[in-house]
């Protein structure tokens, strides 16, 4: 799917564009969806109201995961205040939750704001058509997603200065997540020459780029640019599946969930799809030239969960359930609700994917 995303802008200053754009569209009442963590911090916000001159309202009052909540009082914002156009500033759940309200917008017959992104994160939900929303049922929730091409970003700024004070833990995280985009694009289809070679330069660039001290953030921000750009990356796979359902569901941060999931799903995935795991194992290894293409590497398949967990593990994020609390009495529930919300991607497991699925949860705590 090629999305209507006008422009990408990049590098340091490169927030002065969001004005830029706006007074192109003919833009007079905008409004800022953030996070409380950006808006309390006043540089940024200044630097952000002297980018934004028809800035008309400012909301910071998103949770993580996007609960229907925050989407019905985003969606209020926009129609009472008659915003004709919305800057997001902030990582997956703000952006989300803007792409949800703009949704409701348009279902409610009334025109269509546009919108710029300005990530905060690695999470690449600005190059995206989806968005997850946490529902309520009862007294569970579960983390559902959604598509439609109607509220894609209109334009995306990456701009280094911005991301200087999101912190680490988060910024490293989401690097993986973004990494986590790459390998299941890759995983999901056949060859693709050129696509396949922006999503092994994206792991490249982005293995690259957090390990180093200090970690380079404006080269991470291109890295998930690339990770994005593999059309399947925009459909979810299991490593993703099993992160909604442990964020939505069980309330673990969603940005650290790839770090767990990817490295066990990737072991089970290793004799099904040994020529790509074989490729994404030397896009790992900074040792190796980059991979251009699936089916050149002579690297053993089986060392790409090995390389993507050691990765993770020198970035000090956590790559077991226990490590983030989870109980285990809570790892069948967890499966069991992965396989029956998305029994297709439950399916790549092979036969009696409900039993395989189980081992895989177990192994991941």
């Amino acid at each position: 799917m090629n999305l209507p995303i006008g422009s990408v802008s990049w590098g340091n200053g490169s927030l002065s564009a969001v004005g830029e754009l706006l007074r192109g569209w003919g833009a007079s009442r905008t409004a800022l969806f953030t996070t409380p963590f950006h808006h309390a911090d006043a540089a940024l916000t200044a630097s952000v109201t002297a980018a934004v001159p028809t800035l008309r309202v400012t909301h910071s009052s998103f949770a993580a995961h996007a609960p229907e909540a925050d989407i019905a009082a985003a969606a209020a914002i926009l129609t009472e205040n008659d915003i004709d156009s919305v800057v997001s500033l902030g990582g997956g759940s703000v952006i989300d939750a803007a792409k949800a309200a703009l949704g409701r917008v348009i279902d409610a017959g009334r025109p269509r704001p546009r919108h710029v992104v300005v990530p905060t994160t690695l999470s690449g939900s600005e190059l995206s058509h989806t968005f997850g929303i946490t529902e309520s049922h009862g007294s569970s929730t579960f983390k559902r997603s959604h598509a439609r091409a109607d509220v894609a970003a209109d334009a995306v700024v990456y701009d280094e200065r911005v991301v200087e004070s999101t912190p680490s833990d988060l910024w490293l995280s989401s690097g993986v997540k973004a990494v986590d985009h790459a390998i299941e694009g890759l995983l999901g289809t056949g060859a693709l020459p050129l696509v396949d070679s922006l999503a092994f330069s994206g792991i490249r660039r982005m293995v690259e780029s957090l390990s180093a001290e200090p970690d380079r953030r404006g080269p991470a921000q291109i890295a998930a640019w690339e990770c994005y750009s593999h059309p399947q990356a925009m459909r979810y796979g299991l490593s993703h599946r099993l992160g909604h359902v442990l964020g939505g569901t069980f309330g673990v941060p969603h940005s650290v969930t790839s770090a767990i999931t990817l490295p066990a799903v990737l072991t089970r995935m290793t004799p099904t799809h040994p020529h790509v795991l074989a490729s994404i194992a030397q896009a790992l290894d900074v040792s190796e030239a980059t991979p251009t293409r699936r089916f050149g590497s002579t690297c053993d398949p089986a060392q790409a969960p090995v390389l993507l967990r050691t990765w993770c593990e020198s970035l000090g994020l956590p790559t077991r359930l226990r490590e983030v609390g989870f109980t285990q009495r809570d790892l069948d529930p967890l499966a069991d609700l992965t396989a029956d919300a998305y029994p297709s991607e439950t399916a790549v497991l092979g036969t009696d994917p409900g039993r395989r699925l189980r081992e895989l949860v177990r192994s991941m705590w």
